[in-house]
């Protein structure tokens, strides 16, 4: 159905009479562009999306579909075309919107960033104007708040003690058990911030207690709550995992600075988290379409559980905040022996102060010549160890990476088992070479719980073998598993004593 041009229409017209698609095609991306200032279209993970905020003040990245990108192109621009000398209104043919669909590089603005709070560009200029930014490729919204656009280049002594104080104040109430623990509480808390400085991945941070009701999930709430300004969205636990995988593409197509996964009850093991927390693009296949995404890993990532145990693959690449109160009951303290009883209402009302003393520490480090952490690097991701490690070191807070030894042993159960097994090995064999059907007696007879599955004495011998053949050229303590000679044309095993 057509309809006579309104007068009053003052959008660029676009006359596809001729159906020529590239004359199209040029004056629609004119009028596109002209359109997108202040940008609110942009290219992000390979596809069209327009940010659009909700009523809570959470960006959302909408993805454009045809449906989606026709509705706007209606709204941008006026397509007529010719007919027996009159001008008639049309619609965008639905050709046009294909092609422009198509487009491996559409003349968007590119967007991998979303922050809720102010941000620091890698150069260390503090990003505070809500909107766009193109040298950073961030989307910021201050989120309904407010906050200082003049910080100190040079924060003075008194300004680093006035917000370690606030942030040893939001600390105050949680049973963390050394340096290390309130080390890597600040450095969850300070990670977003400076999230387009570290160059790199960012490791996951398990927020631990040995039982209910210590305070995992508040900790990890209040510490994420200056930066979001709203409360952190929790991502349920799962064994299956595909599905750990579709969950996490879901959570990088929306740009989210946090993936949290609370209260976890089974090993965390998961080899979709464990590529995904190394990579800093992870690639796609878009649930429904034929496209491959290229998403952008900016988040951080953090997970909650009691005593939780954790694969060899998933404990290297952690960091710990360990809570415990001493008590059978935590849940049941005195209220009154709290500093803030209710200490999300005292962060949503002191929000503003406690970003500002993110900034201050933050600053200092950049004023101080950004020096590095003392402490060895944790390997892959040494961009995160050396800007958090060095923000902590310039103001004066210790216990960066100083617990991973005690994590590895008490939260990387798998390698336990396989150093249980190895001992019980060398003790019954020696540097003797063995089979598998020797080893998988000798698993039954030390009751060593490697998991070889639930099917039969066959399946669980082979799953053995297939299992050691995994770990050659593996140490376990003192011992290193090793090919022997084969026997019977079975391969035998053996091990080394190493040091």
């Amino acid at each position: 159905m057509t309809e006579q041009i309104p007068e009053n229409i003052k959008v660029p017209r676009i006359d596809i009479t001729e159906r020529n698609l590239l004359v199209i095609v040029e004056q629609v991306w004119k009028a596109l562009i002209q359109a997108n200032s202040p940008p609110r279209f942009f290219h992000h993970a390979n596809r069209w999306v327009r940010v659009t905020l909700q009523e809570n003040g959470v960006i959302r990245l909408d993805q454009l579909d045809k449906k989606k990108l026709h509705y706007e192109l209606v709204r941008l621009a006026e397509f007529v075309y010719t007919k027996k000398g009159e001008m008639i209104i049309d619609l965008p043919p639905h050709f046009l919107v294909d092609d422009l669909l198509a487009d491996p590089k559409p003349r968007l603005p590119v967007m991998n960033h979303v922050a809720s709070a102010p941000i620091f560009s890698e150069g260390g200029h503090l990003r505070v104007k809500p909107g766009y930014d193109p040298e950073t490729q961030c989307y910021l919204t201050m989120n309904g708040a407010s906050f200082f656009s003049e910080l100190p280049v040079n924060p003075k002594e008194h300004l680093v003690i006035q917000a370690k104080n606030l942030i040893n104040e939001l600390l105050h109430d949680f049973p963390l058990i050394g340096p290390a623990e309130k080390a890597h509480a600040i450095a969850l808390f300070l990670t977003p911030f400076v999230r387009l400085v570290i160059e790199g991945p960012i490791p996951l941070t398990i927020v631990e207690a040995p039982c209910p009701g210590t305070g995992k999930t508040l900790l990890v709430q209040v510490l994420t709550y200056p930066f979001t300004g709203q409360p952190l969205e929790a991502m349920s636990e799962s064994r299956n995992n595909e599905e750990i995988r579709k969950r996490i593409t879901a959570k990088l197509l929306q740009a989210a600075t946090y993936i949290y996964i609370d209260n976890v009850i089974e090993q965390i093991n998961s080899s979709a988290l464990a590529a995904a927390i190394t990579s800093t693009v992870l690639e796609d296949r878009q649930l429904g379409f034929s496209r491959i995404l290229r998403l952008p890993v900016n988040c951080v990532w953090v997970v909650t559980g009691n005593n939780p145990a954790l694969s060899a693959e998933m404990s290297r690449r952690s960091v710990r905040v360990r809570l415990d109160t001493g008590k059978e009951q935590p849940w049941l303290r005195d209220p009154g022996q709290y500093k803030h009883p209710n200490l999300m209402n005292w962060v949503k009302k002191h929000r503003q102060q406690l970003v500002w003393s993110a900034l201050v520490l933050i600053r200092n480090w950049f004023a101080q010549g950004k020096p590095v952490a003392d402490q060895p690097s944790l390997g892959m991701f040494e961009g995160w160890c050396r800007v958090i490690g060095g923000i902590l070191k310039v103001n004066g807070i210790p216990g960066f990476l100083e617990n991973l030894d005690t994590l590895y042993t008490t939260a990387d159960m798998e390698t336990a088992h396989w150093r249980n097994f190895t001992e019980n090995w060398f003790s019954t064999y020696a540097r003797s070479s063995v089979g598998v059907a020797r080893l998988y007696e000798l698993v039954l007879d030390k009751d060593i719980p490697i998991d070889l599955g639930s099917g039969s004495e066959h399946s669980k011998r082979i799953r053995l073998g297939l299992q050691i053949s995994k770990m050659r050229q593996r140490q376990f303590g003192d011992y290193r598993i090793v090919p022997g000679k084969e026997k019977n044309h079975a391969q035998t095993w053996r091990l080394e004593l190493v040091g």
